[in-house]
């Protein structure tokens, strides 16, 4: 219990805590860039070519 007249003492956060959740926070985020540019991108990468196909034919007897 503190006197009336202090305030109690700041609360401290962990510094390897706050590291580690830079380190998160940085690495979501090079994630997210990776994501974009793979999307914008993609129209260059994949190209879908459709071929008509012909039916099989039986041959005569």
């Amino acid at each position: 219990m503190h006197p009336a007249g202090e305030a109690p003492p700041p609360s401290q956060v962990p510094k390897s805590g706050v590291v580690l959740m830079l380190i998160i926070l940085g690495a979501m985020a090079l994630l997210a860039v990776y994501a974009n540019i793979q999307r914008f991108r993609r129209e260059q990468i994949e190209t879908v070519v459709v071929m008509p196909t012909t039916s099989p034919s039986t041959p005569p007897p």
